[in-house]
């Protein structure tokens, strides 16, 4: 049976024949032959770590997942597969693997997948700056993946790098011009730095490639009632929160954003109103406990 134990074909014709038979553990000593005559056998070492994984847990699976990553006779995208597989289970976060998924980066410096798939191990243990750092590198190296880029502008945002977020917004741009996630987060930077009539335009632009996706809606809408908010044009403001309301009625910076209106605007029963059903979603918000308390609004 060993007669050709390093022909890639014979041991995928192997796994895939006790495979369709359900018969896997009748292949183990077969492959686990083979490790042992050569360890670097990529094929025989990824069948063996997704067995043991499966069956035997982390631990008994590790090492072959270790040789499996430094083999030289699988490629890249077989590696993708094998980590992507460990990112959905329970064992994503042992620092082992995430160590692992580092090596990639160095053994595959040039490729964006190494340093993606890497951002989205460190984001498991909540790593989200050196995440980002691993994101940004990979849209460097290749800009036309979407989704990468949809991860550095949803951590620019969460870890509030406004002016970064604005400039990688216009990169995005640059090659998804229309999709209109690059708008609302360009449109979301520019709000959150004041510029609101920029903001506006932006958002404008944004919402008419939106199509069949209502939760985008809602925070286009949101952001449009920010931008005119800033400008002080109320009417306006209220109009886009009601739409983003329409589609989803419990949002709390919604609706507390239209309480504000209607307190400006002399309305106070009609702004606690809207204040209270926000303050039972969000009550962290000391601002908004202050406006209720006072009967009145503040800036932020």
């Amino acid at each position: 049976r060993l007669t050709y134990p390093y022909n890639r074909d014979l041991i995928l014709t192997i796994i895939q024949h006790y495979t369709q038979l359900k018969q896997e553990d009748k292949i183990i000593p077969f492959l686990e032959e083979m490790v042992q005559k050569d360890s670097n056998n990529g094929l025989a070492n990824a069948f063996l770590y997704e067995y043991y994984l499966k069956n035997k847990g982390i631990d008994k699976a590790f090492p072959y997942l270790q040789r499996a990553i430094h083999s030289d006779n699988i490629d890249l995208d077989t590696k993708m597969k094998l980590l992507i597989n460990t990112l959905e289970n329970p064992y994503s976060n042992d620092n082992r693997v995430i160590q692992l998924a580092k090596e990639m980066t160095d053994l595959y410096p040039e490729d964006a997948k190494s340093h993606s798939i890497y951002a989205d191990f460190l984001l498991k243990t909540n790593r989200k700056e050196e995440a980002l750092k691993k994101y940004k590198k990979a849209a460097e190296i290749d800009p036309t993946k979407f989704p990468i880029w949809n991860q550095i502008l949803w951590f620019e945002y969460e870890l509030e790098k406004f002016e970064d977020l604005a400039k990688d917004a216009q990169k995005c741009l640059e090659f998804f011009p229309s999709s209109p996630e690059p708008y609302l987060f360009y449109g979301i930077s520019q709000n959150k730095t004041n510029h609101f009539e920029v903001a506006k335009d932006y958002l404008f632009n944004g919402i008419e490639l939106v199509f069949d996706n209502p939760s985008i809606l809602v925070e286009f809408y949101h952001q449009l009632g920010i931008s005119f908010f800033g400008l002080k044009d109320y009417n306006s403001a209220k109009k886009y929160l009601e739409k983003s309301l329409a589609i989803q009625e419990n949002n709390a910076p919604v609706l507390e954003l239209l309480g504000d209106i209607y307190a400006i605007k002399g309305n106070i029963d009609k702004a606690l109103n809207y204040w209270e059903k926000a303050s039972t979603m969000n009550t962290s918000n000391e601002l908004l406990k202050k406006k209720i308390q006072d009967k009145q609004y503040y800036e932020k």
